[in-house]
């Protein structure tokens, strides 16, 4: 899941070179289930729950509120600063580290969105923001080979070169990345997924019961 959120909206930092890192997750305080359902996962290295707060700034509207939290300083989140390095930058290295469809979803819950094509059918679109060309290669080559299917298109736009995308267009192989993630996809972020598969997303009358253990 840390992995799969670095790929996303958490942030890994260091204060010091000679201090561990943590990883901070921050989202809009109207996703604050999808933050507590992180929070679950990984609260033995939280000290503080999740807060609202309100953020100020010029890429925020008036009145935006925040649900945030961090982990400790540890080690083992020092260990991920290593591999994903302090800009983030993707390697085949720190994806080769991913071996669970937990990631995928937690990605999908961050970066990503689905939307009807003319086809009838439905896309999958990540927002990979100013990722470079080779990252996003990387990026492409990984999902090939989880998907077994070479229908992964990367989208650079010619005015905004720095709002670049990954698009799962092929409706079997969307299928296919859905059957991956469905089971860890949380009630508040069912719309990520196409309508018609979205009854098989954990059950809103068992959210209070989900086992978090088992996706450690």
């Amino acid at each position: 899941m840390l992995l799969g959120s670095l790929l996303g909206d958490a942030c890994v930092w260091r204060e010091k070179p000679t201090f561990n890192s943590y990883i901070k997750m921050d989202h809009s305080a109207t996703q604050k289930e999808y933050v507590w359902w992180k929070y679950e996962m990984i609260k033995n290295i939280v000290r503080t729950p999740p807060r609202e707060c309100a953020v100020s700034g010029h890429s925020f509207g008036t009145g935006f509120r925040a649900c945030r939290f961090s982990t400790r300083s540890l080690p083992c989140i020092t260990e991920l600063h290593e591999l994903v390095g302090k800009e983030k930058r993707i390697t085949r290295a720190w994806l080769d580290q991913i071996d669970h469809p937990i990631a995928l979803a937690t990605w999908l819950m961050d970066d990503g969105c689905c939307w009807k094509n003319s086809l009838n059918g439905y896309c999958i679109k990540f927002c990979t923001g100013n990722r470079t060309l080779d990252e996003l290669e990387t990026l492409q080559g990984w999902m090939m080979e989880w998907l077994d299917s070479d229908r992964i298109g990367i989208y650079i736009p010619t005015k905004f070169p720095n709002k670049t995308e990954l698009k799962i267009c092929n409706d079997q192989t969307v299928r296919t990345f859905e059957n991956y993630v469905r089971p860890y996809i949380i009630p508040s972020m069912e719309y990520k997924l196409p309508p018609v598969w979205r009854e098989g997303c954990i059950n809103r009358s068992q959210r209070g019961n989900v086992n978090y253990n088992r996706y450690r």
